[in-house]
């Protein structure tokens, strides 16, 4: 399992919480290592990928119906 797996699976176990208790978690769990100033780079690498996702689905969207 990768870090940004056990951090995304944190996330939707978790919600929205500090990133003391997100670095916690996954350490406690998965057995991973997050350092806390390195959990809101996780927050921004996957709300990236999310809307990189999104917008590729939008783009499919509007060609199938055209």
């Amino acid at each position: 399992m990768t870090k940004i797996e056990a951090f995304r699976l944190a996330m939707a176990e978790l919600g929205n919480c500090s990133s003391e208790e997100l670095s916690d978690h996954i350490q406690k769990r998965y057995g991973l290592t997050i350092p806390v100033p390195y959990i809101p780079v996780f927050r921004a690498t996957m709300r990236a990928e999310d809307e990189a996702k999104n917008a590729s689905v939008n783009v499919t969207t509007q060609s199938v119906e055209h």
